[in-house]
């Protein structure tokens, strides 16, 4: 990525305050330190209605995604065209299922 190449990997790790960003750069670390600030889990965009989870799905990004449902994101929130983040990971071929599906999703097993 060139933003990452640029350095704004580094900006973000050090002033960066959006869990979104967090997960689309892939840093599982900020996000679980913004979470611990009692940052919103379940903060939606405000066009597209996406989730931080919504995001984590569709990249494919367990780890992040195993990160904030354990923070307690909501499995269950639709965006603007009422999907789920299941939907978005079911729809880029991820099967996780499991992990939306089960009530104690760190005792699922993942092959990458």
């Amino acid at each position: 990525m060139l933003l990452c190449e640029d350095g704004a990997d580094c900006l973000f790790e050090d002033h960066g305050e959006s869990i979104h960003l967090g997960v689309l750069l892939g840093r599982d670390g900020k996000v679980e330190r913004l979470l611990e600030q009692e940052k919103d889990v379940n903060e939606k965009w405000d066009l597209s209605g996406w989730t931080p989870l919504h995001l984590a799905a569709q990249a494919g990004n367990f780890k992040i995604a195993t990160v904030l449902l354990r923070f307690n994101a909501d499995k269950s929130v639709g965006d603007k065209f009422g999907h789920t983040p299941y939907y978005y990971a079911s729809q880029a071929r991820y099967d996780w299922s499991y992990i939306f599906h089960e009530t104690k999703y760190e005792h699922a097993e993942f092959a990458s």
